[in-house]
């Protein structure tokens, strides 16, 4: 009887034991998944970048990013007085008709962004959002069916691109010799960075980054006639010398892919007068024409939304088929002035890694139907309504 005392202890203590000195530890509350395996997008492993001083960007260890449909559901949008037409939203727009006629016709405001937001299911919609955890926390919480599921093969997350991603990022040029530095072909090219920089700085060498910041705009109508747009972007920190070249100005880029940033962006992003075309950017001052440049000290606050307004020539950047493809440079940069050693000029804003979507960079577009037809999803029995601005 007391050797089966003793068994019964054993078997009701070693396992706690085991548990609490030997086993797995508990996940930490902050890098548990925000949603069932079954509610995610897509994954990607990722370099955990910190930045240790302005522009000085530091790769630390992996996590993994994904993207997962939340719980909220999101009714009808308003932008002001205007409501939304639910029956033209998508995945990565809303469309709001005005009381405005041009040409006989409806005049809408497309608000449009890089990346999906929204997700439709049955005939509700609900939010799309961001997250990260750690490659180990990852590992525990999720099965090789999931990979299987998002990629359609037994893949790795760091090697695959997925449907769903925004190709908005930064492309660096570094190099001892300021010409060379802007002249350059290639740089190192960032695409996970929850913000981005445009910057222009000298420490042991000179250090360009210019952005690329593509708008997924294919949900317009195929014949649009656009009267204006407006490109919206939340700044989180700004660096100003309080010189003329402390700026940035939007450019025109000819980004290889929509869904991420190359090394081979770097001389795609702007291009000098006469030559608009790919590759051409080289040395040459990047002409805009397409709004006023911003300045730091005058035109942009930081932790608040910002704006570039188009003005005619923007406009007729905007596509109707695809990606309106925008780049950012620095004043420096643009100016083709070498910055001073140890000077900063430099701005941050929030890019579409970042872990909340009510940040993401968005265009606002006026337009008439044209003729064309917009890409329509079924209408949605919706259930709030919000207002946004």
């Amino acid at each position: 009887m007391k050797k089966l005392l003793i068994l019964a202890f054993i078997l009701l203590v070693l396992p706690a034991c085991q548990n609490q000195h030997f086993g797995k530890q508990p996940i930490r509350t902050d890098l548990q998944l925000k949603a069932d395996e079954s509610d995610i997008l897509y994954f990607k492993e990722i370099d955990f970048v910190k930045e240790t001083a302005p522009g000085n960007f530091v790769k630390e260890d992996k996590i993994i990013l994904y993207q997962y449909v939340t719980d909220e559901e999101v009714g009808r949008q308003y932008m002001g007085k205007n409501a939304e037409d639910l029956s033209r939203r998508t995945e990565n727009s809303l469309h709001f008709k005005t009381d405005k006629k041009k040409n006989g016709q409806d005049v809408y405001i497309m608000k449009a962004w890089g990346g999906k937001q929204f997700i439709e299911r049955g005939n509700s919609w609900y939010k799309v959002d961001i997250a990260t955890t750690t490659t180990e926390a990852w590992e525990e919480q999720t099965t090789a069916s999931l990979v299987s599921r998002i990629f359609g093969k037994t893949a790795s997350a760091d090697t695959t691109t997925a449907q769903g991603e925004a190709g908005d990022g930064r492309v660096t040029g570094d190099n001892a010799s300021w010409n060379n530095c802007r002249a350059a072909a290639t740089g190192e090219a960032l695409n996970d960075a929850t913000d981005v920089v445009a910057l222009t700085t000298k420490g042991d060498n000179y250090n360009i980054a210019r952005v690329e910041l593509p708008i997924d705009t294919a949900d317009l109508p195929d014949a649009a006639d656009v009267s204006s747009g407006t490109l919206h972007f939340w700044v989180t920190h700004i660096i100003d010398q309080g010189q003329a070249s402390d700026m940035i100005r939007l450019v025109k880029t000819w980004q290889e892919r929509t869904d991420k940033v190359l090394t081979t962006d770097y001389d795609d992003i702007g291009y000098p007068a006469g030559s608009e075309m790919a590759g051409q950017a080289d040395g040459a001052d990047p002409v805009s024409g397409a709004t006023q440049d911003l300045d730091f000290g005058s035109d942009i606050t930081d932790d608040a939304w910002n704006r570039f307004t188009l003005n005619e020539t923007g406009a007729g950047w905007i596509e109707v088929a695809t990606s309106t493809k925008f780049g950012i440079r620095n004043g420096y940069d643009v100016d083709d002035i070498a910055i001073a050693q140890g000077v900063y000029s430099y701005i941050k804003f929030r890019t579409y890694e970042y872990a909340d979507v009510t940040y993401d960079p968005f265009l606002t577009i006026e337009y008439t139907e044209g003729g064309g037809e917009p890409a329509a999803s079924q209408k949605g029995s919706m259930k709030l309504n919000t207002t946004i601005y």
